[in-house]
């Protein structure tokens, strides 16, 4: 692992019933900015749910989104077009892949397969992506910019690095987490890197039909 590259993020993790549905799903964290920037960024922990959204959260199980501060107008990025200077992935959510610089970059859906985001292609004069690809569970990939967590929701980021003044690491938020379990109890910022899930058996009794 090279110290002087931004951080993937990492994957959630998602308990679901047979027809898919979610029961659990634990939002996994952001990935930390580069090391050499003037101010190093620390990824965003899980969250233990949607609120309070961002400009770039994912909301209601669909994937983050980026922003582009290189104008001071946060324009915020909603396609994989290349053509912005938010160069990372955003994470994956249940339903919805994470928008990134290239589509490839932001972290993939749980229903569409779950597979991190990967900086391939390579944005062109800089390969810090190589070793930045997001964790499995929809993590988004980093490139110039550290990626987002994937979860329910997945997380955004936010920033400019060396295509700006090559002072900030940019912000990569963490992804949401979900509960739908009889005595729920969801924490952010719990954990590092992927997100955990814990299952207590409440009750052993099963009624007959």
């Amino acid at each position: 692992m090279d110290p002087h590259r931004p951080g993937g993020g990492g994957g959630g993790t998602f308990v679901v019933y047979e027809d898919g549905k979610p029961l659990l799903v634990a939002g996994g964290g952001g990935g930390g900015g580069i090391p050499v920037a003037t101010s190093q960024t620390r990824g965003g922990g899980g969250r233990a749910n949607d609120e309070p959204p961002s400009s770039v959260s994912g909301k209601e199980g669909n994937g983050g989104k980026l922003l582009d501060t290189s104008d001071g107008s946060d324009t915020v990025i909603e396609k994989s077009t290349g053509h912005h200077k938010a160069i990372a992935g955003a994470g994956g959510g249940m339903y919805s892949a994470g928008v990134g610089f290239y589509s490839n970059w932001g972290g993939k859906s749980f229903l569409g397969g779950g597979n991190g985001g990967e900086a391939k292609p390579t944005y062109e004069g800089f390969n810090h992506g190589d070793m930045g690809r997001g964790g499995f569970g929809g993590g988004g990939a980093a490139g110039l910019l550290p990626g987002a967590g994937g979860g329910y929701s997945g997380g955004g980021v936010k920033g400019c690095w060396l295509e700006c003044n090559g002072k900030e690491g940019g912000t990569a938020e963490g992804g949401s987490s979900y509960n739908s379990g009889l005595s729920p109890s969801n924490k952010a910022n719990k954990n590092k890197g992927a997100g955990r899930v814990y299952l207590r058996l409440m009750s052993e009794e099963v009624e007959e039909t």
